[in-house]
């Protein structure tokens, strides 16, 4: 076999101008990572520079080799001669950045050769189905293209904690800010603080209730915000979707689309509607025989075609999970819906967006009558796993659906957050312009 991809000059040309010259230490750290070197003793070196500076200690040949004094290969290397020899074949540091960059190229290609590997190995044992083999395959070269190969060892949290701080000074200092995706219903931000990146949320509902219309309305309201959303619709058509959307951001009735009921002076109006949406970042796909694998596969394309154009996949929204073809091979229909509440999860983890998606509830609100039907978690169909792999549980009840003859309480509809894993629950309560699908927040001047 051919040796693998490395540059062991790059390699040594690094650690040397990190002892030489401290202060690039940080920038070095924050592109490369001990896993990057093909040589353990470089690793090695680079480590313990990136300790003494971390902890605001001297980087020099006298303290890397005190800290590598009990390095067995260290000592067989020649220890502190070798280390000499290394500083002493530095010319000039100038080009850092350049041997950072050879190393990383080489830990990204010796990353492929092993995800290749990978794949070509579980081709032939056959031990997987041809689904799995490519999911796995996917998932593998995916995380290279991310330069975000997995690395299984526990990594110190310095980098994250600068970002944390980061981001609680930016939240400090613009209070109407929320730390996650903004859905766009102030109340709930406020409770949720919005859809976090890697997160698992259900809106669940009875049929009618209203919860794709409150999904699009979310995926709307995100895209206003300059921000990409992918929508997997397995119930409704892509034309139906865009009448819908239509109807949200021009505020025309839904019925006066569909049968195309336009007065003269509101063309305009529809124009102005369909450009505002035709600028929107919203991603369709309907096809209604969809498998999580399918879903997971496309959100992955989507992701690299995005990051192409220097942009990037900021929602992913799932109509709905009761429809999603589960494995064959999994017989009971609870355990079918487990799996795939678990690869929606994963999918979330992946790529680090959060996933929204649809989920029917029991008939069991109905049966404990009008007064106790506001949802609860028990009432989720089909799997426990979906409770206890969502991140978020909102559902969306609308008293009027129970009371059809009471025009006061048409427009009265309620969001509750029945799992909150970062925080409370509660109700949330929102307007329902049944004429658009749509909803608003509360305080809303126009339906307030």
């Amino acid at each position: 076999m051919k040796e693998q991809p490395q540059d062991l000059n790059a390699e040594r040309a690094i650690v040397a101008c990190m002892i030489v010259n401290s202060d690039i230490i940080g920038e070095v750290c924050a592109r490369l990572s001990e896993n990057d070197f093909y040589m353990g003793i470089h690793a090695d070196v680079f480590n313990v520079c990136k300790k003494l500076w971390t902890n605001g200690q001297s980087v020099d040949i006298v303290t890397v080799n005190n800290e590598l004094k009990n390095n067995k290969i260290y000592a067989e290397k020649g220890g502190v001669n070798w280390l000499s020899r290394l500083v002493d074949s530095l010319q000039t540091t100038a080009g850092y950045r350049s041997y950072i960059d050879i190393v990383r190229e080489k830990s990204i290609l010796r990353a492929t050769l092993k995800a290749a590997m990978q794949i070509a190995n579980d081709v032939s044992e056959q031990s997987k189905t041809a689904k799995e083999i490519l999911d796995n395959a996917q998932q593998e070269l995916f995380a290279v293209a991310s330069e975000n190969v997995k690395d299984n060892s526990l990594t110190e949290i310095y980098k994250d904690i600068v970002v944390a701080v980061q981001n609680i000074e930016y939240l400090h200092s613009n209070r109407s800010a929320v730390p996650g995706l903004a859905s766009g219903f102030v109340d709930l931000d406020k409770r949720i603080g919005g859809f976090q990146n890697g997160e698992l949320i259900i809106i669940a509902g009875r049929p009618s209730m209203g919860k794709t219309a409150f999904a699009l309305n979310i995926a709307e309201n995100v895209a206003t915000a300059g921000k990409a959303v992918a929508v997997f619709s397995l119930e409704m058509s892509r034309k139906l979707l865009i009448q819908r959307l239509l109807s949200s951001v021009s505020g025309m009735s839904a019925s006066k689309l569909k049968y195309a009921n336009i007065a003269d002076n509101e063309w305009a109006e529809l124009s102005n509607a369909a450009q505002a949406l035709g600028n929107m970042n919203i991603l369709i796909d309907d096809s209604a025989d969809s498998t999580a694998f399918d879903i997971r596969s496309k959100s992955r394309n989507c992701a690299n075609k995005l990051k192409t154009k220097g942009k990037h996949l900021d929602l992913i929204v799932i109509d709905y999970l009761q429809l999603l073809r589960g494995d064959s091979s999994i017989k009971d229909k609870n355990n079918q819906i487990a799996d795939i509440s678990r690869q929606l999860k994963s999918l979330a983890r992946d790529l680090d967006v959060p996933v929204i998606v649809l989920s029917q509830l029991s008939r069991a609100p109905e049966q404990r009558g009008v007064k106790n039907s506001i949802p609860v978690l028990s009432d989720l169909r089909d799997s426990g796993a979906i409770e206890q792999d969502a991140d978020v549980v909102l559902f969306v009840w609308r008293e009027g659906y129970y009371k059809p003859n009471d025009d006061t309480v048409q427009r009265n509809a309620k969001i509750r957050i029945g799992k909150n894993r970062n925080g409370a629950c509660g109700d949330i309560d929102l307007i329902f312009e049944a004429t658009q699908t749509k909803f608003f927040n509360k305080e809303n001047e126009q339906y307030g």
